[in-house]
């Protein structure tokens, strides 16, 4: 359980720093990093009970689209000022680091399935995004039209 909440606090700085970075200034730059804390918690208990290696990246991918959107329409701004420091802590950089090594030593088998598995798990975070950001937008155009026929 400390393992967790350690994790889970990285992710929060991790998601702070990356968000100063790219100018996220006020309540926004605790907002976002909270989005980074949320992704991480979610990818955590996704990969508790899941057996797959990308549902958990999926999951965490449309949970920070989703916190993204709602936190956009509370906030007053963007969601991409949300959503693209928030999910730097699931940046598969340990799976690149290997597959390079591997590459490095000589190892082409390694390296391949090493790119392989890295280009599955940025495929799943992109795919939850998109999925979830479509679907938002989708139920906010159409609230809308509802309330233009009004």
């Amino acid at each position: 359980m400390a393992s967790m909440i350690i994790a889970v606090l990285s992710a929060f700085f991790a998601t702070f720093g990356f968000a100063i970075l790219y100018n996220v200034r006020g309540k926004n730059l605790f907002i976002a990093s909270l989005c980074g804390a949320f992704g991480w918690i979610c990818y955590l208990v996704c990969d508790a009970f899941a057996d797959s290696t990308m549902l958990p990246y999926f999951v965490a991918g449309a949970s920070i689209a989703l916190y993204s959107e709602i936190a956009a329409y509370a906030f007053h701004s963007p969601a991409t000022l949300f959503l693209t420091p928030g999910f730097i802590p699931l940046v598969p950089g340990g799976a690149v680091y290997r597959a390079m090594e591997a590459c490095l030593q000589g190892d082409i088998s390694g390296f391949a399935e090493g790119m392989v598995n890295t280009l599955k798990i940025g495929g799943s975070i992109v795919l939850g995004i998109i999925l979830m950001s479509s679907f938002f937008r989708l139920i906010r155009s159409g609230i809308k039209t509802i309330k233009t026929r009004k």
